[in-house]
């Protein structure tokens, strides 16, 4: 069993630490709240890099979000608003976590981020052969909780390579303008299954 290794790396003879760095990859499902909703749910997938201690965790992730939306919508362009369903979607930013709960391999942490969140809502054709876009932005703060299981790790040397899942839950608050077009304001959930690996120390300290 994972916890017992974990328990084993945690005797006399060493000291285990979760500090270093680590990446990882997470897929789930954006879902729009209040009048975004329009937009409808969408997967979302993306890496992340990260650095860690045993109680704070600093990240920074892209997150993007495709298919089109099931329904349509109004925006406006020039002087001209274009009927369309046209969507896709993406968020870059910092996320920083806080360790509330741990119990051997499994933890239960406190996040949130910070960071730019655009979305394409307009590609149209156009008869000089070029494409008409529209994309609207806005600053995106979220927050919400994650379960972390660790599910492996191997030793090379000192270094340890700690690999885990975890399941996310975030709000994010959002303020999209679409001037002259369907209201898009609101806010959006996005819940999303993690697969990580983490790579950190075991130093050896003396008993005497």
């Amino acid at each position: 069993m994972f916890s017992q290794a974990f328990a084993g790396l945690n005797d006399s003879s060493g000291h285990f630490t979760l500090q270093g760095f680590g990446y990882g990859f997470s897929a789930g499902a954006w879902i729009p709240t209040g009048p975004l909703s329009i937009i409808g749910s969408h997967p979302c997938f993306g890496p992340y890099l990260n650095w860690r201690n045993e109680q704070i965790l600093i990240d920074v992730n892209c997150n993007i979000r495709v298919g089109s939306s099931p329904n349509e919508y109004f925006v406006k362009k020039d002087d001209s608003v274009y009927k369309t369903t046209y969507f896709q979607s993406v968020f870059l930013g910092l996320g920083f976590g806080y360790v509330i709960n741990r119990n051997r391999d499994k933890e239960v942490n406190l996040i949130g981020g910070i960071g730019y969140d655009g979305m394409d809502i307009l590609s149209v054709p156009t008869n000089k052969g070029d494409t008409l876009t529209q994309t609207t932005k806005s600053l995106n703060v979220n927050a919400g909780i994650g379960y972390r299981q660790f599910v492996h790790y191997k030793c090379v040397g000192n270094i340890i390579k700690h690999s885990y899942l975890e399941i996310q839950l975030k709000y994010n608050f959002v303020h999209y303008a679409n001037n002259g077009g369907t209201n898009l304001g609101g806010n959006s959930i996005m819940i999303a299954m993690t697969y990580g690996a983490l790579y950190s120390g075991y130093r050896y300290q003396h008993t005497w």
